[in-house]
């Protein structure tokens, strides 16, 4: 299911960033007659596939609103989701009481020089905090990450990759998702790129 299209962030190789797909939620209670519709199709679960489930926003109120408003449909759920969302545990609960099992979120590059490149809007702090409280909290976490970035290095890459092995080794990490010069049409990093990747990534 789809809660809000859009996102408001501004990621630079994403073309769902704010300039092209302006953020538009629908309203809780159309969300929960959709909700109510795949219960009685049969379904146990829902996956919301919003660009940022966390910065859904209606004229009905916001995703604290949402949950309150979920967690009366005994539902299971997973969503699309930032870890810069997911900081403290008051935020957290209330997923977990609107039944949430599963979070997928983007580390990218495990570096604050990438990650500010990319305009991403979060650094490895926001990483490590969220991470910490979604194990406490029992979610599994699914994450994306990027490579082939101009401004990755060696360095950033295998830190990268060990952060997310340590969480998966855990058991928390359940999914990851591996792309490489994934840079949309339409963005500022994709622009010049529609035909091809003319470049060599710098960790082969």
């Amino acid at each position: 299911m789809i809660a809000m299209r859009g996102c408001p962030y501004t990621c630079d190789f994403c073309s769902e960033r704010s300039e092209l797909a302006y953020p538009n939620g629908r309203s809780i209670d159309n969300i929960l007659e959709e909700v109510e519709l795949r219960k009685q199709q049969g379904f146990k679960a829902i996956f919301f596939d919003d660009s940022t489930f966390g910065a859904y926003r209606s004229k009905q109120g916001n995703v604290q609103d949402l949950l309150q408003a979920l967690s009366g449909t005994r539902m299971k759920f997973g969503s699309l989701n930032r870890f810069n969302h997911l900081q403290t545990s008051r935020v957290i609960q209330p997923y977990v009481d609107a039944g949430f099992a599963y979070l997928y979120c983007a580390i990218e590059q495990f570096d604050d020089s990438a990650l500010r490149q990319m305009s991403k809007g979060q650094q490895k702090v926001h990483i490590e905090r969220s991470m910490g409280q979604l194990n406490q909290h029992g979610l599994k976490v699914g994450v994306s990450l990027l490579h082939g970035l101009p401004f990755e290095t060696e360095e950033s890459s295998k830190a990268t990759l060990d952060y997310t092995q340590r969480w998966a080794n855990n058991g928390t990490i359940v999914l990851v998702s591996e792309s490489v010069l994934s840079y949309h049409p339409g963005t500022p990093m994709g622009r010049g790129k529609y035909l091809d990747f003319n470049r060599t990534p710098p960790n082969i």
